[in-house]
């Protein structure tokens, strides 16, 4: 089960960065102002969009598993938890230093 667990964590430890950097390229594709390339930004959205629902799958699927196997009380299971969502969030409020 260990094994299981330590996969679904890399995979959405690299799910959330290629999420942070698909948008980040997404958002230098197309300024605020509406200038820019919109198909490289539709582009770079629509994956960026694709990893976020993979990371959500894979994350619920992990949960559905550690509340079926009554192995929540584990570290790795609490670190498969809580990462992703505090990755994003971490994520998602650092694209506002880079331009400060």
């Amino acid at each position: 089960m260990n094994k299981i667990l330590k996969i679904s964590l890399i995979i959405q430890l690299l799910l959330v960065l290629l999420f942070c950097y698909l948008g980040f390229q997404a958002d230098l594709a197309m300024d605020k102002t509406g200038i820019g390339d919109y198909n490289q930004f539709n582009k770079y959205n629509m994956l960026a969009g694709l990893a976020f629902y993979t990371l959500s799958g894979i994350w619920l699927l992990t949960l559905i598993l550690i509340v079926t196997k009554n192995i929540y009380q584990r570290t790795l299971s609490k670190m498969c938890i809580s990462f992703p969502p505090i990755a994003l969030v971490i994520g998602w409020c650092s694209s506002f230093l880079l331009y400060i």
